[in-house]
C-alpha cells in the first residue's frame, strides 16, 4: 500500500518535472501534422455580418487557444482514431465533434487537405488493373 502510495506521488511530481524541464525542446513532428490538419479543416466566417447569426454561419477554428488547449494531448493518429464519444468527453462543442469527425474520416479515405478546407482534392485514382 504505502509502495503504491509513494510510486503514485513520485510519478506525478516527475511528471511535472518533464514538462517543465521539455518546455523549450521544439515540437515534434506529431503536432506539427496534427496542426496543419487542424487549420486545414477550420472553417471560415460564412455570410455577411447580422447582428444574429446563425450557428450553422459561425466559423469554426480549431487553431484557436480554447480548442487546441483541449486537443494538444492527442497526435495526429489519435485523432484520427477517435470516436464521437472521446471528443464529448474533451467538451467540444457538437459541430466541432461532427466536423472534425467528417474530416478525418476523409483525410483516412486518402483525400489531400489543401490550404483550406474547400481545397481537399480526392485520393488520386488507383492503376488499372491488366492481365487475366
Amino acid at each position: 500500500m504505502l509502495r503504491g502510495l509513494v510510486r503514485c506521488s513520485l510519478g506525478r511530481s516527475l511528471a511535472g518535472a518533464r514538462r517543465f524541464l521539455c518546455a523549450d525542446a521544439p515540437p515534434d513532428a506529431s503536432s506539427a501534422a496534427r496542426d496543419a490538419f487542424l487549420a486545414a479543416i477550420a472553417r471560415p466566417k460564412q455570410g455577411g455580418a447580422r447582428a444574429k447569426q446563425s450557428a450553422a454561419k459561425r466559423p469554426i477554428d480549431f487553431t484557436k487557444s480554447t480548442v487546441a488547449s483541449k486537443l494538444e494531448n492527442l497526435s495526429l493518429s489519435l485523432l484520427l482514431s477517435s470516436t464521437r464519444l472521446t471528443l464529448k468527453k474533451l467538451d467540444l462543442p457538437v459541430q466541432e465533434r461532427k466536423r472534425l469527425l467528417k474530416f478525418a474520416n476523409k483525410y483516412k479515405q486518402g483525400w489531400i487537405p489543401g490550404k483550406t478546407w474547400r481545397k481537399w482534392r480526392p485520393p488520386p485514382d488507383p492503376p488499372p488493373v491488366t492481365g487475366g
